[in-house]
């Protein structure tokens, strides 16, 4: 159990500390997985979404704030370093590095991101979003994102930042995440322009960060008045990748202003094409009201979304495999509701994170996390629990460590009954996955030209069906090697579905 810690002017990140063995199902990267918040002293490691005697690591931020927050594991599962709201900090809490010219980004969503440098078993790439856009500061500068490296073996050991600070991106929302390359090696950074329908996709290669974005434009514009109330707040609001890397959820915060009106905030859901970096518009979620945070499942199925209407504050989950985009938007489901009073005290469902048990964790104002406990199954069988986890006092705006989902030195391991790693798609789906002879493949039957291709991490072309025998909906896959392999289908030269194979 953590010790009880306080000291006044501090946030308390709280690091889950998963022990890895040779047996372990966790994803090791993803081994700390922390919170933030203001005015929390303890949170015991034992609560952590249900998961015994794991341990917790407690390390106290100076001038903390309850977002803007990341941490990075090794591949064994030791907490290698950790951001916070503009500092680089090392595992016993000294301060690594502190940038913005003494500056500290302020309340920003996903403020902070850390990536492995492909290539290297000792650089890590530190990302940072400074300032809010239309806020007190951004009119002293414009917001950017600041790209620094991390060498943990530099400073005899300690760790140290080896490059000059890079600022790159301008005039950018909040959101920053992050997701693997379908290369097997790189990874892609992204983020958003406010006032804008901008993403900007950047590489990050063993030659270090691209800082020429891919740029899509793509779904609304993330402004000051969407929704027809004029307010910056609609730059708050979590970007989420899919673990399977191919979809992007996108949302708004979009606060009441000058009255008790309740205004639809941004949900909008957009295909990822991981080997290109372009984002392409889905569909909108309708009528979601101070949408904060959101999250997919692990096997990418199920989206879900907190709001507010007229009387309750709620949790809803969308069911991604329903249809066409109709359907799933009739698929909606409160898994959870409490009423809405009205106040800012009330507990509303916040920030939202995949955390490496499995389990959704949800933020909300008082003294305690609830829980998702099984996000893959359907409607109320994700067995929403509220208050799942407890803490000695209460806190206010808790906000989660930002960091990917999956790793392409740490995969979550394969064995692990909540974590299967199989991505689809509705118009595209294999299995049994994992597959150790054949595969099973659906799709749409009115391709014109229909063909499956499966392609090594590395990109090489192994298997093509084309034809009448693509659509007979069966493929070998004797013969391959163990390991992850890449699933295409295409109509023509168009590759229109991709899905994450394991062959065993």
């Amino acid at each position: 159990m953590a010790a009880i810690l306080h000291s006044p002017g501090r946030v308390w990140i709280i690091v889950a500390l998963v022990l890895c063995t040779s047996t372990s199902n966790a994803q090791k990267r993803n081994s700390h997985w922390a919170i933030a918040g203001k005015n929390l002293e303890s949170y015991p490691g034992s609560l952590i979404g249900g998961m015994n005697d794991i341990p917790s690591v407690a390390v106290s931020i100076p001038h903390g704030n309850s977002e803007s927050s990341a941490a990075i594991s090794d591949t064994s599962g030791s907490l290698l370093f950790y951001a916070a709201r503009g500092r680089i900090f090392r595992t016993n809490g000294e301060e690594m590095f502190i940038t913005f010219g003494g500056y500290l980004n302020l309340d920003v969503t996903q403020g902070q991101l850390i990536l492995p440098r492909p290539g290297s078993d000792s650089l890590y790439d530190v990302l940072m979003i400074d300032v809010s856009p239309d806020s007190t500061i951004s009119t002293l500068r414009k917001p950017k994102a600041l790209h620094m490296v991390v060498d943990i073996t530099a400073d005899a050991g300690a760790g140290a930042v080896v490059s000059d600070e890079v600022s790159f991106g301008y005039n950018l929302s909040e959101r920053l995440t992050g997701t693997p390359h379908a290369n097997g090696t790189d990874y892609w950074v992204l983020m958003h322009e406010w006032k804008s329908d901008k993403f900007l996709a950047h590489q990050i290669s063993a030659d270090g960060l691209d800082t020429i974005p891919v740029v899509s434009h793509a779904g609304a514009v993330h402004s000051a008045d969407y929704g027809g109330c004029a307010t910056s707040s609609n730059r708050q609001g979590e970007m989420k990748c899919s673990y399977q890397g191919d979809l992007i959820a996108v949302t708004s915060l979009n606060w009441i202003c000058g009255s008790d009106t309740l205004r639809p905030g941004l949900a909008q859901v957009f295909h990822f094409d991981d080997a290109t970096g372009l984002v392409t518009y889905w569909f909108t979620l309708p009528m979601h009201h101070q949408a904060y945070g959101v999250e997919y499942s692990q096997d990418g199925g199920k989206l879900y979304l907190p709001g507010i209407d007229s009387l309750v504050r709620y949790v809803d989950q969308y069911d991604l495999l329903a249809g066409d985009t109709t359907a799933i938007k009739d698929s909606r489901t409160r898994i959870f509701s409490i009423p809405f009073v009205g106040t800012s005290s009330d507990p509303t469902p916040s920030a939202m994170e995949l955390a490496p048990n499995g389990k959704i964790y949800v933020t909300h104002t008082g003294n305690s996390l609830d829980a998702i406990n099984a996000p893959n199954a359907q409607g109320l069988a994700c067995d929403y629990v509220q208050d799942a986890i407890l803490f000695p006092n209460p806190h206010s705006q808790v906000g989660h460590t930002n960091q990917i989902k999956r790793y392409h030195d740490s995969e979550f391991n394969e064995l692990h009954t909540g974590f299967g790693l199989v991505t689809q798609p509705a118009h595209f789906a294999i299995w049994p996955n994992p597959a150790s002879s054949s595969i099973r493949l659906r799709m749409p039957m009115t391709l014109a030209s229909p063909r499956v291709r499966i392609h090594d991490s590395t990109g090489r072309l192994l298997r093509e069906v084309s034809g009448q025998v693509t659509l007979s909906g069966s493929m070998d896959v004797s013969g391959l090697g163990s390991g992850m392999y890449t699933v295409s289908l295409l109509d023509g030269s168009a590759v229109i579905g991709q899905a994450r194979l394991v062959v065993q």
